[in-house]
């Protein structure tokens, strides 16, 4: 009979830590997604957090919900529904690997999942290097116009032009 339990205890540690891995996995993946291609659509300020909503409506059947510092000490939930179906539903405090799984529902859909995201994972990676680039370069931009306009008019000052 130990042996059973043996066993069982063993493939129940396994299911578990595969499960884990599985959660951050999906949530690593929205976390990005939804801040590269989503909307901010709700922010309030409380008194000791930040209540923060992101969304991303419609991407190849899938809608994606990040509610975000719900309370002073994390108070997360992140959801995702496929063809308008809830599949993922995840509350978690700051540690993902210590969440509360409210609805994980299993099947061919996170394959896709992992198809469609993994590879946008990348796009999103360059589009926002891009963006980072693009906003280093027009604050140089800025900051050059500023200097030359501060330098023509001390050089006016100085009778150097008119």
């Amino acid at each position: 009979m130990s042996e059973d339990k043996k066993r069982t205890l063993e493939k129940l540690k396994i299911q578990i830590a595969e499960r884990i891995s599985l959660i951050k996995s999906i949530a690593e993946k929205t976390w990005e997604i939804v801040h590269g291609l989503g909307a901010l659509i709700e922010r309030r300020q409380g008194d000791y957090n930040t209540e923060v909503k992101w969304e991303l409506k419609e991407f190849s059947g899938f809608r994606i919900l990040l509610h975000l510092g719900q309370t002073m000490f994390g108070g997360n939930d992140i959801y995702i529904w496929y063809q308008s179906k809830p599949i993922f539903w995840i509350y978690f405090q700051s540690d993902i690997g210590e969440c509360r799984v409210r609805e994980f529902v299993p099947g061919y859909h996170w394959k896709i999942f992992d198809k469609i995201f993994s590879d946008l994972g990348k796009h999103v990676a360059s589009a926002r290097e891009a963006e980072e680039k693009k906003a280093k370069e027009e604050s140089e931009d800025r900051d050059l116009t500023r200097q030359l306009l501060y330098c023509k008019k001390e050089a006016e000052r100085l009778g150097l032009i008119k």
